[in-house]
């Protein structure tokens, strides 16, 4: 349901296989789903700590070692540093996505997205997808 509120026609499926023995497609369960989910999550977490390490790391070196204040220009560079890691972590799972059909936690859950007809979805409905399940 989230893949089709998300983009129509897409689903989280097995990975291995699929369709089932009688040809019905398996979807993913609600478990798989949300171990993915969260191990994105902390994925998310470390990433945005790297972008959080080097914002202050800036202020640090521009405050002389924290023996001036920031400027604004530095207070400025801080603040673009943490929020291009919107767009850089939308980047990088759009590009796993379009060439494994899955993030990290997707992949280590065994999961993939793909289109109701087994093919890969396209740059529009992977955007949209990330957009809607993963809104930051």
């Amino acid at each position: 349901m989230a893949g089709r509120l998300a983009a129509r026609r897409l689903a989280a499926t097995a990975q291995e296989d699929v369709t089932g023995v009688d040809g019905a497609d398996r979807h993913a369960g609600l478990g798989s789903r949300a171990f993915a989910f969260v191990l994105d999550s902390v994925i998310l977490f470390a990433f945005a700590l790297l972008f959080a390490t080097a914002s202050f790391l800036n202020i640090y070196f521009g405050t002389h070692s924290g023996r001036d204040n920031p400027s604004d220009q530095t207070i400025t560079i801080s603040v673009a540093i943490l929020m291009a890691s919107v767009p850089a972590w939308l980047f990088l799972n759009l590009v796993l996505s379009l060439k494994r059909g899955q993030s990290v936690g997707q992949y280590v859950a065994g999961l993939q997205v793909v289109k109701e007809d087994g093919a890969s979805p396209g740059l529009l409905r992977t955007l949209l997808y990330w957009l809607a399940l993963h809104p930051l």
